[in-house]
């Protein structure tokens, strides 16, 4: 009787004597990150006692939140970090041995813009990098679009060389990994001009009343645009009654209804936006008719004296004068010298002033050459 009491008592402890056995735990988790994350490790079978044991990569877990019952063991954690995710290991052991569970867990970072990108505005030729940068975990995939085409891009990196105006329109780049919601930035790429102005007719010279008119039109350039107009490099302003200027958006006119010989100057037109200027310059000659300042006079003389002829003329440009006796120059200078005269100098002298513009002026004038007077002496 007492064998089979012994016997009895040796099969229940060898029944009761199990190695643990643990639930299965799901393989793959994802979470977001920010959020608990809490994970039971239960047992099915096992005798006591029973001791669990966390690891994280292969390294025990002491600071953590920890809840062990005998049956069960729970991992707690709050706002959970992306540098969390990894696999997690639930070990649960007894005198007759051991059993694991592992779980690979991610935690999902949400896509945040590390350089978001912004409106841009170039200028010709120029050279722009564009930035697209998100973080995010899974990485993110990022791809650049223009007007809705996918167009060429590295790392988020978008390239414009030598920009030309087929490169302006609306860009998109869009951000996703597969596990949040697509990151998205709509730009405008513009592509700015500096002013360029259309190259401005030499012309010929104006006679003094004329009316003078000077035109200054873009040929390219991004409005606002702004102009100025100068004479001899100084600026026109409103203190100058006799000259007009208008302007639109893409052209400026400079008029002069009555050219005076003091209009005559270098006109510039000069042009400026945000991203540049221009400039262009038309010449002004102001042609005055020949005027007489002093007419020459005909003249009296007596065989051998000198005597000086005068004539001066104005305009512009300032009249060249001639001095002729018949076919024969005489002088080019304003007076003309005759020394101790004789018959031969008697006779019709022309002044002629002439500057190129009209008709020069012709002034003929007569210079008579008396013989001395004899004087009779009586002695009485």
């Amino acid at each position: 009787m007492g064998f089979n009491v012994v016997f009895l008592l040796m099969l229940n402890v060898a029944f009761c004597s199990h190695a643990p056995k643990l639930i299965p735990l799901p393989s793959f988790a994802s979470i977001k990150e920010g959020s608990s994350f809490k994970l039971l490790c239960s047992v099915s079978e096992g005798s006591d006692p029973l001791h669990f044991k966390w690891s994280k990569d292969g390294k025990t877990l002491f600071e953590i939140n920890i809840e062990t019952n005998e049956r069960d063991s729970t991992l707690k954690i709050n706002e959970i970090k992306q540098s969390e995710s990894g696999n997690y290991t639930c070990e649960v052991s007894n005198s007759f041995g051991k059993d694991i569970q592992v779980i690979n867990l991610v935690v999902k970072a949400p896509l945040k813009w590390q350089k978001e990108p912004k409106d841009v505005q170039l200028l010709l030729d120029e050279n722009e990098i564009i930035e697209c940068s998100v973080t995010g975990f899974p990485s993110p995939t990022i791809i650049w679009k223009r007007n809705g085409e996918i167009i060429s891009s590295l790392n988020g990196i978008l390239r414009i060389s030598k920009a030309s105006h087929k490169d302006k329109g609306i860009y998109e780049c869009l951000a996703e990994n597969g596990m949040d919601v697509t990151l998205r930035k709509v730009i405008k790429v513009s592509v700015k001009d500096s002013p360029k102005i259309i190259p401005m007719p030499v012309l010929p010279p104006f006679t003094e009343g004329a009316r003078f008119g000077a035109v200054c039109i873009i040929q390219k350039g991004t409005e606002p645009l702004r102009f100025e107009w100068f004479k001899n490099k100084e600026k026109i302003t409103d203190l100058m009654p006799n000259i007009q200027i208008d302007s639109t958006n893409v052209m400026s006119t400079l008029t002069i209804n009555s050219v005076k010989r003091e209009d005559a100057a270098n006109y510039t037109c000069v042009v400026q936006n945000s991203f540049g200027k221009d400039s262009q310059t038309i010449a002004l000659s102001v042609k005055a008719s020949p005027k007489w300042l002093k007419e020459p006079e005909s003249a009296n003389v007596i065989t051998g004296e000198d005597i000086a002829l005068y004539c001066e003329a104005d305009g512009f440009p300032l009249p060249a004068i001639r001095w002729m006796k018949g076919d024969t120059e005489l002088s080019n200078e304003k007076q003309l010298n005759l020394k101790r005269v004789s018959s031969s100098d008697s006779g019709s002298y022309k002044c002629i002033a002439e500057n190129g513009h009209d008709t020069p002026l012709v002034k003929v004038i007569s210079v008579t050459v008396f013989g001395k007077k004899k004087i009779a002496l009586s002695f009485g």
